[in-house]
C-alpha cells in the first residue's frame, strides 16, 4: 500500500470512528447518570431512615434490572479516543494480512466498540490462541485499546476461551514473560509505532 492509498484509508477510518465514538460516548454518559440517580435515591432513603420496604425494593429491582441488562450486552473491541487511532487500525489491516483472514469491513466492526449482534463477526486469527491474547494485550499496554472486559471481548471476537489462563501460562513459565513466537506480534506493534511516529510528527 503506497502513501496515497494509506492516507485515503486513514481519512475514511477517521470519519467513521469519530461519528461512532460520539454516539457511543453519549450513551455511556446517559448510563452513568442513571446509575448515579439510583444511588442517590437509595442514599436518601437510608439517610431518612425510611421503612418503606416496598419503595426500597422497587428501586433495587430497577437497579438490578439495569445491571442485568448491561451484563447481557457484549461489545466489540474499541480503540481509545486518542490521536492516531485510525492509523493503528489501518496498520493492522495493511501489515497484519499474514495474521488474519478477514475483510476490511470485518476489521472495522471488530474494533468499533459497537454492541455485538448474534452471531458475532469473528476475527479469523491464523496463529496460536496464545498469540492472539498477547496481541490484544499489547494493544492495551500501548493504550491504543480500551481494556474493559477485555477477556470477554477476546472470547466474543476471536472465539478464544479462558484468555486469562492462557495469559498466565506464558507469563509465569517463560523468563521473558512472552509467548513462543512473540516476535510475530512484536513486529506488528513496532510497525504501528513507526507509522504513528511518521504521520504524527
Amino acid at each position: 500500500m503506497n502513501q496515497k492509498e494509506l492516507d485515503k484509508q486513514i481519512r475514511y477510518l477517521r470519519n467513521e470512528f469519530s461519528e461512532k465514538y460520539d454516539e457511543l460516548h453519549k450513551d455511556y454518559l446517559e448510563l452513568r447518570i442513571e446509575f448515579y440517580n439510583f444511588y442517590k435515591e437509595i442514599e436518601k432513603l437510608a439517610n431518612n431512615r425510611l421503612e418503606k420496604t416496598s419503595e426500597i425494593k422497587n428501586i433495587l429491582d430497577k437497579y438490578q434490572a439495569l445491571l442485568d441488562g448491561k451484563e447481557k450486552k457484549s461489545y466489540y473491541f474499541r480503540l481509545r479516543n486518542v490521536k492516531g487511532r485510525d492509523i493503528v487500525l489501518a496498520t493492522i489491516i495493511d501489515q497484519g494480512k499474514h495474521l488474519f483472514d478477514n475483510t476490511i469491513e470485518e476489521f472495522f466492526l471488530a474494533f468499533s466498540g459497537e454492541k455485538i449482534l448474534v452471531p458475532a463477526t469473528e476475527l479469523k486469527w491464523l496463529k496460536s490462541d496464545v498469540l492472539a491474547v498477547y496481541f490484544i494485550d499489547c494493544l492495551v499496554d500501548e493504550e491504543w485499546l480500551e481494556k474493559d472486559f477485555i477477556d470477554r471481548k477476546i472470547g466474543n471476537v476471536f472465539g478464544i476461551t479462558q484468555a486469562g489462563q492462557k495469559r498466565n501460562s506464558y507469563f509465569q513459565k517463560n523468563k521473558n514473560q512472552k509467548p513462543t513466537n512473540h516476535i510475530i506480534v512484536d513486529d506488528l506493534i513496532a510497525k504501528i509505532k513507526d507509522n504513528l511516529k511518521e504521520i504524527l510528527k
